[in-house]
């Protein structure tokens, strides 16, 4: 069985886990996510449930 722990901060989501650990930073329009896989980014336009992700590195 797995645990993880993940917290909010200013700006952002830390979260460690059995996998690794990652970190989310963003708002409404957009996020930048680091984590065990690599760096992905995400723009979003609120109100149309349009979002594109791509990964970065």
């Amino acid at each position: 069985m797995g645990v993880s722990v993940n917290k909010k901060v200013k700006g952002g989501k830390v979260g460690v886990g059995k996998g690794g650990a990652s970190a989310k930073v963003g708002g409404k329009r957009g996020s930048v996510n680091v984590g065990k896989k690599g760096l992905k980014a995400n723009v979003k336009i609120p109100g149309t449930g349009i979002s594109v992700g791509k990964k970065i590195k």
